[in-house]
């Protein structure tokens, strides 16, 4: 039965576990949510979603579903696969291969779905990592333009991932490159020394030389304490290539798969899974980064909102939507038609389709931190100024390797983006 309204908006402090229903901070409020998808399951384990329209992949049918919050309004015919992702430009990439087959099955590739629609075209890959994986990242650029885009494809059990730039509709096979975690089996960029069947790798072009790699550093028994951040920050060495920084601060991160980075008024924002029992709730947090996955208590610092699980009607308080076996929670963000706001599409395997309005009115003048490995010398930029929050001294350059200014605390700079080093660690900031 469809599930179609538009929620009250209420405050984290009005809550009690008499409040059935959706529940959420006061700056997000639900449009629509539609649970005629819910018997899909697992079926249909990823979708991406854009222009009020959710695309998901039926790897049983080998079809994309595309709703809206009136219902199922279409299909395309793909592949039997799950992986479903969308570049910058709105193309749909599906991963054509056999679920649950291995990347490197004969016969993978791709089929890329343009933004109009009018081009569908299918490609096959070569240089793909072997292991299985379900779901696919973020996809920067546009896949079909001659500057083309990059799609990230990783395998477990084997811990390496492959960065696979597609220009022009077809692979450059020549600069498609794959990356070996192996150094890394004790590190939390893995789960028992392998990457699971769940993780995600995305890259955004707001976001230069960073990749995000979700790993889900819990069992999928469910939670049993400390709800870690499980979105690994890597970055290039000397030699360019990828390898760990640090963790996304994601307060209440349960690790279920499905993220999303965006962008508001020149601030970064991360969108992911959080509460208990891999449940449906969701949380939105500033962008920082930090040297653990521990949760911290100034982790909370960064959260901006969270949309609390669906409960049951008893009054009890319990999830309604827990736990789908695949740790699924999938969600876009595009900009709203007004000002400081943006559009949440949220996917919930076995639940439902919804979309939400985030109001981000009150960050609107505050800083943009984009990376710093460093907590003791955290560091992020303003208007007319690098901010180095800590005893350290700052070398600041730019991205051409110039020198502009050295000091303490707040340093004055003109407005874009610098390289800034404190001691050991170097980060990348904007300034306004």
């Amino acid at each position: 039965m469809k599930k179609q309204l538009l929620f009250a908006v209420v405050s984290l402090l009005t809550f009690s576990a008499a409040n059935a229903g959706s529940f959420m901070d006061g700056i997000l409020k639900c449009l629509w949510m539609n649970t005629d998808v819910a018997p899909l399951a697992t079926d249909a384990r990823q979708a991406v979603a854009k222009d009020g329209k959710f695309y998901l992949q039926n790897h049983t049918t080998g079809k994309i579903e595309i709703w809206n919050e009136t219902g199922k309004i279409d299909e395309i015919v793909t592949g039997p696969s799950t992986n479903i992702g969308l570049d910058d430009a709105g193309n749909i990439v599906v991963r054509t291969g056999t679920f649950p087959s291995a990347p490197s099955s004969s016969g993978d590739g791709v089929k890329i779905i343009s933004n109009d629609f009018k081009t569908v075209k299918t490609i096959s890959l070569t240089g793909l990592i072997a292991g299985r994986a379900d779901f696919y990242g973020h996809i920067p650029g546009n896949v079909l333009s001659a500057t083309g885009g990059y799609l990230y494809s990783g395998g477990n059990w084997v811990g390496n991932f492959a960065e696979v730039p597609i220009v022009n509709g077809e692979q450059d096979k020549t600069n498609t490159y794959s990356y070996n975690f192996s150094g890394y089996v004790n590190s939390n960029i893995k789960v028992d020394g392998t990457f699971t069947t769940t993780h995600q790798i995305s890259a955004y072009n707001f976001m230069p030389d960073t990749l995000a790699l979700l790993s889900p550093n819990y069992q999928k028994t469910g939670i049993s304490s400390g709800f870690g951040n499980s979105i690994y920050c890597l970055g290039y060495d000397a030699e360019y290539n990828w390898v760990p920084k640090g963790f996304f601060i994601t307060p209440n991160h349960n690790g279920a798969s499905g993220y999303q980075f965006f962008e508001c008024d020149g601030n970064k924002y991360v969108i992911y899974s959080s509460g208990s029992n891999i449940a449906d709730g969701f949380s939105i947090a500033r962008v920082a980064v930090k040297n653990t996955p521990a949760n911290e208590d100034t982790d909370a610092n960064y959260r901006v909102a969270s949309k609390y699980a669906e409960t049951k009607d008893d009054g009890s308080g319990t999830p309604l939507y827990t736990n789908n076996a695949f740790f699924g929670n999938h969600f876009n963000v595009e900009p709203s038609t007004e000002a400081h706001k943006v559009y949440i599409y949220q996917y919930f395997p076995s639940g439902y389709i919804a979309k939400y309005e985030l109001d981000l009115t009150a960050y609107a003048n505050t800083t943009s931190v984009i990376t710093s490995k460093e907590t003791e010398n955290r560091v992020h930029g303003i208007k007319g100024a690098v901010v180095v929050e800590g005893e350290g001294t700052a070398k600041v350059y730019t991205l051409t390797g110039a020198f502009a200014a050295e000091g303490k605390g707040v340093i004055s700079v003109a407005s874009g983006i610098y390289i800034v080093k404190v001691g050991n660690e170097t980060s990348k900031v904007v300034v306004k």
